[in-house]
C-alpha cells in the first residue's frame, strides 16, 4: 500500500515533458505577436516557417520567370524533392510535439501507473524527470545547432545541388553560370531552417533515449507472467512506433530523391533495391536500439525464472507420476477427472511462455509499423517500372 501511495505521488510531480518544442522559433512568434502560448500555435509554427521558406522561394521564381518552367528544364514547382522538403517533412517535424510527444509522456505515467517503478525510487524518478525538463527547456542546445548550422553556411557544408544545368537553383547568362536569387534563397534560408529544426527533432530523441537509459537502471518490477512477454515492458513498443513523424519525413525525402534519379538521370527502382533494403534496416536499429538497454533485466528475469519454474515443474511431476501413475489402472478413470492434470497443463504452458520472454521489449506489430512507416514512400515508385493496369493485374492474380 505504501508502495503504491509513493508511486502516486512521484506521478503527481511529472511534468508534461515537451521532447521537440522549439524555443527559439517560439520566441520569435511571441515577440511578432503570433504565440501567446508555449504550448499552443501548432498550425502557426508552420505556417510561419512556411511564409519564410516556401512563399519567398515561389515569388523569386516568378520573377525570374522559373516557377513553372520557362527557359529551365526543372522549374520550381516541378522540384518534388524541394516541395516535399519544405511543405511536407517540415510540417511533419513541427507537428511532432502533438502526435509522438504525448504518447513518450503516457510511457512515462504508466512505468508508474503500472507499479512497474519501486517505490523507493521515487527519488531517482524525480531527478530524471527533472533533467529530462531542464534538457528539453535549455537554450544551450538549440545555440548549439544554430552554430553549426551557420558554420555549414561559411564553410560551404551541404549546400544543396542543383537539379541539372538548367534549374530554378542556377541563373544562365551565357557560358556564365551562378546561384539563381531563388537558389541563394533556398541554401542560406531554408536548407539552414530545415537543418535546424532536423537537429532538434534528434536533440529530442536522445533525450528521450537517456530516459529510458535511466529507467533502465531502476529496481523494476518485472513480470516472468506477463502476457506481453516482455516482463510488462511491451508498452514501449507503442512509444519506438510513435517516432513514425520522424520516420515518414525521411523516407519520403529519401523517396523523392530516388524518384529524381529515375525520371531525370533514367536510373531504374532495382539499382536502388539494396539502398532501400540498408535504410530499412538502418532506421529499425536506430528505433529499437534504444529498448536494448532493458535486455539484461529480461535476460535474468528469464534465466532466474526459467531455473526456478524448472524446479518447480520437476516437483509437480514427481508428484503427479507417484500419485497417478505409477499405481494400477484403477485410478486412470478418476485422473481424467482430476484437477492435477489441468494444473500440469497449465505449468507446462506457464513454462514455455517463461522461455519465449524476449529479450528487446518490441513485438512484430511495432517492427512492421515502423518498416511499413519507411517503406511506405517507396511504393508508389512501382509506377516507374509498372503501369496501375500492370500492377491491379498483379494484385488479382494473387487476391482471386
Amino acid at each position: 500500500m505504501g508502495s503504491t501511495t509513493k508511486n502516486t505521488n512521484a506521478l503527481d510531480e511529472i511534468p508534461e515533458i515537451r521532447f521537440f518544442q522549439l524555443g527559439l522559433l517560439d520566441w520569435i512568434l511571441q515577440r511578432i505577436g503570433l504565440l501567446n502560448k508555449p504550448n499552443h500555435g501548432y498550425l502557426r509554427r508552420v505556417f510561419f516557417v512556411v511564409l519564410i521558406c516556401w512563399i519567398p522561394l515561389f515569388v523569386l521564381c516568378l520573377v525570374e520567370e522559373t516557377a513553372l518552367g520557362g527557359e529551365v528544364s526543372v522549374s520550381f514547382l516541378q522540384d518534388w524533392t524541394t516541395q516535399i522538403r519544405l511543405l511536407i517533412v517540415i510540417p511533419l517535424f513541427l507537428l511532432a510535439d502533438i502526435f509522438t510527444g504525448p504518447q513518450l509522456n503516457r510511457t512515462i505515467r504508466q512505468f508508474q501507473t503500472s507499479g512497474l517503478v519501486d517505490g523507493g525510487d521515487d527519488p531517482q524518478v524525480r531527478k530524471t524527470i527533472r533533467q529530462l525538463d531542464r534538457a528539453t527547456r535549455s537554450r544551450v542546445p538549440e545555440l548549439l545547432f544554430l552554430t553549426i548550422v551557420v558554420l555549414f553556411i561559411i564553410l560551404g557544408i551541404r549546400k544543396e545541388q542543383a537539379l541539372g544545368t538548367s534549374s530554378w537553383m542556377l541563373a544562365i547568362n551565357g557560358s556564365d553560370i551562378s546561384p539563381s536569387a531563388a537558389g541563394t534563397w533556398f541554401s542560406y534560408v531554408c536548407i539552414p531552417v530545415y537543418q535546424f529544426i532536423l537537429f532538434n527533432w534528434i536533440w529530442g530523441y536522445l533525450v528521450w533515449s537517456y530516459y529510458l537509459w535511466r529507467t533502465s537502471r531502476l529496481n523494476l518490477h518485472l513480470s516472468a507472467m506477463h502476457p506481453d512477454r516482455a516482463g510488462g515492458l511491451g508498452f514501449l513498443g507503442i512509444a519506438q512506433a510513435s517516432f513514425a513523424p520522424f520516420i515518414l519525413g525521411f523516407s519520403v525525402v529519401y523517396a523523392s530523391l530516388i524518384a529524381k534519379e529515375i525520371i531525370l538521370e533514367g536510373s531504374t527502382l532495382l539499382t536502388f533495391t539494396f539502398e532501400v533494403i540498408v535504410l530499412v534496416a538502418f532506421i529499425l536499429l536506430v528505433f529499437l536500439l534504444p529498448l536494448t538497454v532493458f535486455s539484461s533485466k529480461l535476460a535474468r528475469l528469464r534465466v532466474e525464472n526459467v531455473r526456478k519454474h524448472s524446479a518447480m515443474a520437476s516437483s509437480a511431476a514427481r508428484t503427479f507420476e507417484s500419485k497417478w501413475l505409477e499405481k494400477s489402472d484403477d485410478n486412470q478413470e478418476a485422473l481424467l477427472g482430476s484437477s492435477n492434470i489441468d494444473a500440469m497443463a497449465n505449468l507446462s504452458v506457464t513454462f514455455a511462455n517463461i522461455k519465449r520472454i524476449k529479450l528487446v521489449p518490441v513485438d512484430v506489430t511495432t517492427m512492421t509499423s515502423i518498416a511499413g512507416t519507411s517503406i511506405g514512400p517507396m511504393l508508389p515508385l512501382f509506377l516507374t517500372v509498372y503501369t496501375p493496369a500492370e500492377i491491379f493485374d498483379h494484385l488479382k492474380s494473387i487476391l482471386l
